[in-house]
C-alpha cells in the first residue's frame, strides 16, 4: 500500500451533516445541497481544500451515498471503507482494521468523527501514525479542525474560506 498524501478517514453525521438538540437534522439552507445533508457553511471550502492534499477515504454509515456529498463539492468520488450493510456497533473500526491490518502507513491517518467509544480510542492510541478529531455534531467541521489536520500533516494552511451568506 504505497501512499504519498497523508489519509483523512471522513465520517458526515456530526462532521459535515450538523444536527440540532435531540439529535434532529438541523436545517440550513444552502443552494443546491445533498438531500439529507444538512453543512454549515464551512463544509463545502473544507472538502474543497481537503481533496487535494489527502487522500480522503469515507468512514461513515452513508456508505457509497457519502460521494454525492463529493459530487454536490465538485470532487472526484472517494474509497468508502465502511459498508452499513454489515453494520455492527463497531463497524467502523473493524473498516480500518481491514483496511490496514498489520500495515503501518507511511503517511499519517487523520481520523475526524463527533464520537468514538474506549476500543476505538484505545486503537488509535496504540498507533503513532494515526490521529483523531472529535468534532461537535451541533458544529461539525471547523476551521481548526483544517489547522490541526494542516499542522498535523504538513499540508498546506487552509486560505480563510470566503463563505456566502446562505440563500
Amino acid at each position: 500500500m504505497i501512499q504519498k498524501k497523508p489519509i483523512l478517514l471522513l465520517d458526515v453525521d456530526g462532521v459535515l451533516n450538523v444536527v440540532g438538540p435531540d439529535w434532529e437534522s438541523r436545517v440550513v439552507r444552502l443552494r443546491n445541497h445533498v438531500p439529507g445533508l444538512h453543512p454549515t457553511r464551512y463544509v463545502l471550502p473544507f472538502l474543497r481544500w481537503a481533496w487535494p492534499r489527502f487522500d480522503v477515504m469515507w468512514l461513515t454509515a452513508w456508505g457509497n451515498d457519502a460521494n454525492r456529498i463529493a459530487e454536490w463539492a465538485g470532487l472526484r468520488p472517494a474509497r468508502v471503507l465502511a459498508d452499513p450493510r454489515h453494520a455492527t456497533d463497531d463497524y467502523k473500526l473493524r473498516a480500518i482494521q481491514a483496511y490496514f491490518g498489520s500495515t503501518t502507513p507511511s503517511v499519517p491517518v487523520f481520523w475526524i468523527e463527533d464520537g468514538i467509544g474506549v476500543e476505538e480510542m484505545e486503537f488509535v492510541s496504540e498507533r503513532p501514525w494515526m490521529f483523531y478529531l472529535a468534532t461537535e455534531p451541533m458544529e461539525g467541521v471547523t476551521p481548526a479542525h483544517a489547522k490541526i489536520l494542516a499542522a498535523l500533516s504538513g499540508v498546506a494552511v487552509p486560505a480563510r474560506p470566503r463563505v456566502r451568506a446562505a440563500r
